[in-house]
């Protein structure tokens, strides 16, 4: 394992290069085998990153195999994210495209996950993020991943006119 990631937040990098070159020969088998080696790996040193790109890299070697898989891979991704602790790994997953993108109620995800949302800071994936103009985000003023799904709530304009929808009712 290195001391420092490399570009994309990976300590194994040797592990990433071999799988690289395993799918530059389009070999899905063995990339899947070395990119479980990779989330094993990444499961025991407690790596995040690694863990949760090998995860989405799996899934997606699988669903390029069988494209009929992918809604059912990403729900099972996610799944294993909120039953690992990890909120944030499934927020980015569903947020993301990769495995395709899933409309769901981002409000909804933060509270009924917001008691471990609160308690994480894993600002890794909020790079992964990308923010609408007009809205800036400075880490170091986002205390948690809580805070930062609210802060790309206000990012997308349907998740901002719900949330304030939601509000009003709570209210009145």
């Amino acid at each position: 394992m290195a001391e420092y990631s490399d570009y994309q937040g990976h300590y194994l990098k040797r592990e990433w290069r071999k799988c690289e070159r395993i799918s530059r020969r389009d070999r899905p088998e063995k990339e899947i085998a070395q990119l479980t080696f990779i989330k094993e790996q990444a499961l025991k040193n407690r790596l995040d990153k690694d863990y949760y790109d090998a995860a989405v890299a799996i899934g997606t070697t699988q669903a390029r195999k069988n494209w009929k898989l992918q809604d059912a891979l990403r729900n099972v991704l996610t799944e294993e994210f909120i039953k690992a602790d990890k909120p944030i790994m499934a927020y980015s997953l569903i947020n993301s495209a990769e495995l395709g993108r899933r409309k769901f109620d981002v409000i909804l995800f933060a509270e009924d996950n917001a008691e471990v949302l609160k308690k994480g800071k894993n600002d890794d994936f909020w790079r992964r993020g990308y923010w609408s103009e007009g809205y800036v985000c400075d880490h170091k003023f986002i205390p948690n991943d809580y805070e930062y799904i609210l802060w790309r709530c206000l990012s997308d304009s349907s998740a901002h006119d719900k949330a304030l929808a939601a509000s009003t009712a709570r209210t009145s």
